[in-house]
Order: C-alpha cells, then structure tokens, then sequence
C-alpha cells in the first residue's frame, strides 16, 4: 500500500494522477477489459495481470483523460499488487482539511 507522503509526492511530480477517480478508472477498466471494478481489491484481484492489459489501461486512461502518465510509476500505481487510488477524493479532502481542520 502506497503511504500519503509517497501519493503527495506523485500527485507533485506527475500532474496527470490529479484526474483519477474512482469513477473514470472503474469506466476505462470495465470499457476495455469488461472486468468488474473494486476500489477494495487490487488491480490483480480485479483481473489486472497481464502486462500488456496494464499498458493498454493506462494509454487509454492517458489518452480519454489527456494525460501524461511517467512510465517510472506505472507499476507502483496500476501494478497487481497495487489498490486503485483516487486521487481526485485525496486532493479534495486535503483542502477541506485546510478549510475545516479536524478538532484533535
């Protein structure tokens, strides 16, 4: 599992990570694979095995979402392994955070 200094580092260093929902990688998933998605499972509990299906997602998720994806932390976020990731939720709880912080 990635820790959140590891996901606000790649939210800082590939831009692109910043429009991943669960949403739009539940519709690319099950658009091109037809398997079924679960934010609770890995992408290989999912279906996700194959390498050449992983480079297929991800080209299509970069091309339907006009994104730019660095090849050097494909595996760390779409590898079997791996939980799918919302970024999108983390970016916005974040600035929630910083508008109503939590009473601690």
């Amino acid at each position: 599992m990635i820790t959140e200094q590891r996901i606000e580092y790649l939210l800082e260093n590939c831009q692109g990570l910043s429009k991943l929902s669960h949403q739009n990688l539940s519709g690319t998933l099950n658009e091109l694979l037809r398997l079924e998605y679960n934010p609770n499972k890995t992408w290989g509990e999912m279906g996700l095995n194959d390498e050449l299906d992983m480079v297929e997602f991800v080209m299509t998720l970069e091309k339907k979402l006009d994104i730019m994806i660095d090849d050097s932390i494909i595996e760390e976020v779409f590898g079997r392994e791996s939980y799918p990731i919302d970024f999108i939720s983390i970016i916005r709880d974040k600035k929630l955070e910083k508008i109503i912080p939590s009473a601690t």
